[in-house]
């Protein structure tokens, strides 16, 4: 679950932020808040290497899950947007699964 952002910790988040060499200072966070966009970078292009950087381990996680014995379930209100859950018989269920 090392993929898993939202589960960060404040030294996850440290050692993740410390590998993006942002050029201003790493701010103490939880995962959640990098996702939730609640982070204050001093740096513009620091938010956008950390975005990125979300964005690229956030696949990686669901290519993981796609790919697991035993998947991630996430909570019930969440599970319609787990893509790793889909299967033949989810696309097979009626157009409710699909939301505009």
């Amino acid at each position: 679950m090392r993929r898993a952002v939202w589960l960060w910790t404040e030294d996850n988040c440290a050692e993740a932020l410390g590998e993006n060499e942002l050029e201003g200072e790493i701010p103490k966070c939880t995962g959640k808040q990098l996702v939730m966009d609640e982070v204050k970078f001093e740096k513009e292009d620091d938010k956008k290497k950390v975005d990125t950087m979300i964005k690229r381990v956030m696949q990686m996680f669901m290519e993981d899950q796609a790919q697991a014995d035993v998947p991630y379930i996430p909570p019930e209100s969440a599970k319609k947007r787990a893509v790793w859950l889909w299967d033949k018989d989810w696309f097979s269920a009626p157009a409710s699964n699909v939301q505009g």
